[in-house]
């Protein structure tokens, strides 16, 4: 359950503190802030003779004062007894040590836990993937309705992409660059995680679909199972133009 009106309160108190010096409480919570940028090089790839696949670019980027740091944990998340196919997924919550509204590996070393799902081992990757970190969707306008669904896309979550060094506590390096099987997978502030569309099963199944305008809508962290500062701006809706084996983003949004 997401602490929404805790955090409200708590962003407002550190921002008071950070102004007067006055904060003596305990340390607050640095949170992360999931959000999607639009998606990008739409195409559409023709397999297996005749299937089509819609292909694109997402980008995930951590805007927040804290770092999305999920850990494994060798503990049979699945449940299958098997203790090597899987780990469990354990968010840190770090807190802020110094109290100065922003985000030291080397001073802010105390955090919560947070139990937010599995990691398991992608073969097609050939790598470790944090579990339904985002969903995508195609929705036919003219219809309403979905009419392609990636509903568990698992990601190796990691430091690609300096997008926003302006933020806060956005290290020069990437500081998470790892999808081994024990290695901290994470989002630093102000850094993206690209995929990129050319890689294994960044796609959505569009074979048959009428040529004209759809609605690309792609979510972060769907289940809402990562603790943030703010779960209503991780979600984007792309218009793209499907004709026969091209597709084009449109302006605007859907």
């Amino acid at each position: 359950m997401k602490r929404a009106v805790l955090k409200t309160g708590l962003a407002l108190a550190m921002q008071a503190a950070s102004l007067t010096g006055a904060w003596a409480g305990p340390p607050l919570e640095l949170l992360p802030d999931l959000v999607v940028r639009r998606a990008s090089d739409f195409d559409v790839q023709v397999v297996a003779g005749s299937r089509r696949r819609l292909r694109f670019t997402t980008t995930t980027a951590n805007l927040g004062v804290g770092v999305v740091e999920l850990e494994p944990r060798q503990d049979d998340c699945d449940g299958d007894g098997d203790l090597e196919n899987d780990r469990t997924a354990v968010q840190h919550v770090h807190l802020d040590d110094d109290a100065n509204g922003t985000f030291d590996p080397s001073v802010d070393t105390q955090y919560e836990e947070v139990t937010v799902g599995c990691f398991v081992f992608h073969a097609q990757h050939a790598h470790w993937h944090f579990e339904g970190f985002a969903r995508y969707r195609l929705i036919d306008p003219r219809a309403d309705r979905v009419v392609a669904v990636q509903a568990k896309v698992g990601f190796c979550v990691v430091d690609n992409y300096r997008w926003r060094p302006d933020v806060p506590g956005s290290p020069l390096s990437p500081y998470y660059t790892s999808c081994d099987a024990d290695e901290v997978q994470g989002l630093s502030p102000g850094w993206a995680d690209v995929y990129a569309a050319s890689l294994p099963a960044q796609w959505l199944d569009v074979t048959g679909l009428a040529p004209g305008r759809y609605c690309l809508v792609q979510r972060v962290d769907p289940g809402k199972r990562i603790d943030e500062f703010d779960d209503s701006n991780n979600v984007d809706r792309t218009p793209v133009r499907l004709r026969g084996v091209s597709a084009t983003r449109l302006p605007g949004s859907c």
